[in-house]
């Protein structure tokens, strides 16, 4: 009977709700709206539902077609509190009849929220409305969590007002004063006594909808109904070639003496309402997997379509909308409707300084996404664009630790996101974290100056200022290109590439990321990579006798090492401790020398490598402030000799020298005389004495050692003897 006879009922009860005037006629047409409703949900008529949702809304005045204008929106403030005084509030407080009807309509939609199916649109509406006027909560923390953003911004107010001290302020004289006032600063009049009790009465209507309660429940409706809201809300989304937008002005100045402040609008358009619908399609999508099945499809492509176009939107929007894609790509990553190469993309494609504007949100959605699926984050650290974001918003103060965590997220970990396509600009991204780091210098050359009475060195110990972030993150760096050096002979293993080119592509990424950390201006991010250089150059697994690419540690990473050590500008960055680090980098060359000895004797080039290692060791003699090198180097090379002498490596004359040893010698010698005159001498005394020894002519033509070399030193006498034999006369 009710399914045959709906229409004319709630004809009727509309014509009365319009023409009525007493109290007890309204109370029973509400009643005979809740009945209708309450029968149409038992029943399944959701055509019966939706006809009354859309009687009331139209009733209530809320669901307006066109966007409100909110350009002349004023806060009031009061007593600690604030109230957003708007033609739109102004205009529905004084309308009492349109907050009847809309007391109405929000208790019909109480509890009867999964019946709904077409009235949705006109309730999305209204939503809308009441969101960019201020009139509903701007944050959707009531209903789930797992977006963790800040509540949704909207529009600043064109002046605030503070009424505290104005209270008293009445009459003709004062309400002109304030209207020329505002003319002249190009302002809005300020809200007037009546204005703001209209605005108050829409405030109080509004809080009796109990909207929160509402909201409640559709966060648990089944999907089927979600699916009707869903579509209502992205449904009312503008259309992407005519986009509907909002003037933004700018961050509020603090108020003036009267109480009125002037912004001027000159930031990007912003659509408020738009972040608000993307965010709570999204919010539905998220909640199950039942939703992300059937809700998150449709929400995922009003969010790609609505970032596709980035320079149209408003930063805020923007960074939102990537953080809700990027969210319901981590929750999706089980279904194909979303790419993660195609999303990254899309960022990576962002104008530079749109994309730094959006910095935080693109990161933390990024994060989440390396955090969750281990599928997912390979697929993320697998893409080029990947990388050439955190690359580009790592220098932002503001984004940096956050860029950090994610490439620790991808590089360790249970299950790490490294492979030969990422390798290198994992590294290369470790590695300008590490020289971010150089910042710690200037507090580390700080000098610090005692009190009265206390010596420097207790100040030093007292004054314990708290270290710079960027040289933490630098620090941490080191260790996770360290941490990647130990899983190199795995990741050869994966690679199946040929030995010399699987070396090239995993060792000399890191040997060169640490040597250019060992020329850091801060101290100690030089010393932890010199401490991780050296563990990567003597690792068991660098060099092999298959193959020479290993030998590229001297000419491509030790060589270029001291001589960016040797530069006056970089000496300059540091004057007291990289002279240290110099005489750190000499021993460090002689000590992976020694290392790879027994091996680089079999290489055809070692001669030319030990004859560039001499070469270094004079240039470092020869700068200026050698104190400590004029001490080390010596001792060195000392060192060296003694056991490449040792090992049959370097033999003085003799007829049983090689001809590698002869040149090694030679070349050793000569060298050696130019900037240590007298150390192969004092290392090497016999073979001094045996290039002294003269040779004499005998009688059968041939020649022999001087007998008085050979026996020993001679007296006073016999030498005389000796020095006046006259030669002999050849025959």
């Amino acid at each position: 009977m009710f399914a045959a006879t709906w229409r004319p009922i709630i004809a009727t009860l509309n014509y009365v709700f319009v023409s009525a005037t007493e109290d007890a006629v309204y109370s029973r047409v509400i009643a005979g709206y809740s009945q209708c409703a309450q029968i149409a949900t038992r029943y399944g008529i959701h055509e019966c539902l939706d006809q009354i949702i859309w009687s009331l809304s139209s009733l209530s005045t809320l669901a307006t077609n066109s966007p409100t204008d909110t350009k002349l929106n004023t806060e009031v403030q009061a007593g600690g509190k604030s109230i957003m005084v708007s033609k739109f509030a102004v205009d529905f407080g004084r309308d009492q009849k349109a907050q009847l009807a809309t007391v109405v309509l929000f208790k019909v939609i109480n509890g009867n929220e999964a019946a709904i199916r077409d009235g949705w649109e006109h309730v999305v509406r209204i939503i809308i409305n009441l969101f960019v006027n201020s009139l509903i909560p701007t944050s959707f923390t009531s209903i789930s969590r797992d977006l963790d953003l800040p509540p949704i911004p909207l529009q600043s107010p064109a002046q605030v007002i503070e009424r505290n001290d104005r209270a008293g302020e009445v009459g003709l004289f004062s309400a002109f004063t304030s209207y020329v006032s505002s003319v002249m600063n190009d302002e809005p009049p300020e809200p007037n006594d009546q204005e703001i009790e209209a605005t108050l009465m829409t405030v109080d209507c509004i809080n009796d909808c109990r909207f929160e309660e509402i909201l409640g429940n559709v966060s648990e409706l089944p999907v089927e109904s979600l699916q009707s809201l869903s579509t209502a809300l992205l449904n009312s989304l503008p259309e992407s070639e005519s986009p509907r937008v909002m003037t933004v002005k700018t961050d509020l100045p603090a108020p003036s003496p009267t109480g009125a402040t002037k912004t001027v609008s000159d930031a990007p358009a912003y659509d408020p309402a738009l972040v608000y619908v993307l965010e709570l399609a999204t919010i539905l999508a998220l909640r199950d997997e039942d939703t992300i099945t059937r809700l998150g499809s449709d929400a995922a492509g009003a969010l790609q379509v609505a970032i596709r176009d980035a320079d149209s939107l408003h930063p805020v929007a923007l960074s939102r909308s990537v953080f809700y894609l990027l969210s319901l790509l981590r929750a999706s990553n089980d279904h194909g409707y979303i790419r993660a190469p195609v999303v990254l993309h899309a960022i990576s494609s962002f104008r530079p300084e749109l994309l730094k504007q959006c910095a935080q949100p693109i990161l933390k959605g990024i994060y989440g996404c390396v955090s969750g699926p281990a599928e997912l984050k390979k697929e993320m650290a697998t893409s080029p664009d990947f990388w050439a974001v955190l690359h580009a918003l790592r220098p932002q103060p503001e984004a940096a630790e956050l860029a950090f965590q994610i490439a620790e997220a991808v590089a360790t970990g249970a299950t790490p996101a490294i492979t030969a396509d990422n390798y290198e600009p994992a590294v290369g991204l470790l590695n300008a974290f590490a020289t971010a780091g150089s910042v710690g210098a200037r507090q580390e050359q700080a000098p610090l100056s005692g009190r009265r009475g206390q010596p420097p060195a207790q100040a030093q110990k007292d004054a314990k200022p708290a270290k710079n972030e960027a040289v933490l993150r630098g620090i941490r760096a080191i260790g996770i290109v360290t941490q990647l050096a130990s899983r190199v002979p795995e990741l050869i293993k994966q690679s199946h590439l040929e030995t010399q080119e699987a070396w090239n592509v995993y060792w000399s990424p890191i040997l060169r990321c640490q040597a250019m950390q060992c020329v850091n201006p801060c101290r100690e991010i030089r010393q932890q990579a010199f401490t991780a250089l050296q563990r990567c150059l003597q690792s068991p697994d660098l060099a092999s006798p298959d193959h020479k690419e290993w030998t590229k540690i001297f000419g491509e990473v030790l060589f270029p090492l001291i001589g960016q050590l040797l530069k006056p500008e970089v000496y300059q960055t540091d004057p007291r401790g990289m002279a240290e680090t110099r005489v750190q980098a000499s021993q460090l060359l002689c000590k992976i020398f020694l290392h790879y000895l027994v091996l680089l004797s079999e290489w055809d080039g070692v001669l030319d490598l030990w004859t560039k290692i001499l070469e270094i060791m004079e240039r470092l003699m020869s700068t200026p402030q050698n104190e400590m090198l004029a001490e080390a180097v010596p001792e060195s090379l000392k060192n060296i000799l003694l056991v490449m002498s040792n090992g049959g490596h370097i033999v003085p004359p003799s007829e049983a020298q090689t001809e590698q040893q002869k040149l090694l010698w030679d070349e050793t010698s000569t060298r050696l005389e130019r900037f240590l005159p007298g150390l192969m001498a004092e290392l090497f005394p016999e073979a001094e004495k045996r290039e002294e020894v003269p040779e004499w002519p005998t009688t059968n033509g041939h020649t022999e050692s001087d007998p008085v070399a050979m026996n020993g030193a001679p007296d006073a006498a016999a030498t005389k003897a000796h020095l006046t034999t006259p030669e002999p006369q050849a025959a």
